[in-house]
């Protein structure tokens, strides 16, 4: 079932493919994550680009740059023409590769799925054409050779509409709150009926993924995740959300104004995105659940970092 709405999942969000992003996508050289323990962003860079996966915002973007000569082109109006073409190609496919490497759920990346599903490969060819451009500039050095630098930028979290330029970020309420930090197990702020949950996941090493999931300590039992969520909510606005510290989470609409909050005990998984919480833990998500019935419409926050 969780396989299955991931699947689903991921073919609602990839636009038709295209053209440009599936030529260069061939003889690409693989890009080396650097994950940095306890943070929200993924960091990568190569010969001529760098980039970075920020997940407290929902999004990838890279920095690319191409060459133009003058003596080629012909002019150099031409050249600063063809620089940027070729910045804006090689910035698609750095894309495609970095979403590879993106961490799906507790064991898998984006990558096995492409592998293993031809319908989803076949799409994904087309995604980065959702990238919004951020910018663009060109460089004329000395000898009138020209570089094009453009920096693109890829929604996760939601759907993106081929060329729209579109996405996400979480909305943030303008209100200060004063938070402390939880010395109990699980908070529940009023006595009303919960809106969200916020899973405090520091400190065991956890990691952010796409499809996450929440699990009861000794059965393994799923509190939320995959088979919990329902699809309409997960393609609206994301499985999850993510925040550096709890009080960042609590001003997310996301967990609404009366969040469940509970501690992870435990990251389990290859990608360290099946998070523990106790059984009492785990009773208290539930039993709020019935009464609020945020779970399946995606309002979880989970704190990293």
């Amino acid at each position: 079932m969780g396989k299955r709405l991931m699947l689903a999942f991921l073919l609602l969000i990839l636009p038709l493919f295209n053209g440009c992003a599936a030529k260069v996508m061939a003889g690409v050289e693989s890009c080396s994550f650097s994950s940095r323990k306890n943070q929200l962003q993924d960091t990568f860079s190569g010969c001529g680009w760098s980039g970075k996966v920020v997940w407290e915002e929902g999004y990838i973007q890279v920095t690319t740059q191409g060459v133009g000569d003058p003596e080629k082109y012909g002019s150099l109006a031409q050249a600063e023409i063809m620089a940027l073409k070729a910045a804006r190609c090689l910035g698609y496919a750095r894309l495609l590769e970095v979403l590879r490497g993106v961490r799906m759920d507790s064991n898998c990346s984006f990558g096995y799925y492409l592998e293993n599903h031809t319908r989803l490969r076949a799409r994904v060819e087309g995604v980065v054409k959702g990238a919004k451009l951020v910018t663009e500039r060109v460089f004329i050095d000395k000898d009138r050779f020209v570089t094009g630098e453009v920096v693109l930028r890829l929604a996760l979290n939601k759907p993106v509409k081929a060329g729209a330029g579109t996405y996400f970020k979480p909305h943030v309420s303008t209100d200060e709150k004063a938070v402390a930090e939880p010395d109990q197990e699980s908070v529940v702020r009023k006595e009303q009926a919960n809106t969200g949950l916020i899973v405090v996941a520091r400190g065991i090493g956890a990691l952010p993924a796409l499809f996450p999931c929440v699990v009861e300590a000794g059965t393994g039992r799923e509190i939320f995740g995959p088979d919990i969520i329902d699809r309409y909510y997960a393609i609206e606005k994301g499985v999850v959300g993510y925040a550096a510290s709890l009080e960042k989470a609590l001003l997310l609409k996301r967990a609404g104004d009366n969040p469940l909050v509970v501690r992870a005990i435990q990251a389990k998984g290859q990608n360290r995105a099946r998070l523990v919480i106790t059984r009492e833990q785990a009773a208290s998500v539930l039993a709020a659940d019935n009464r609020g019935a945020f779970l399946k419409k995606c309002n979880v926050v989970i704190v990293i970092n």
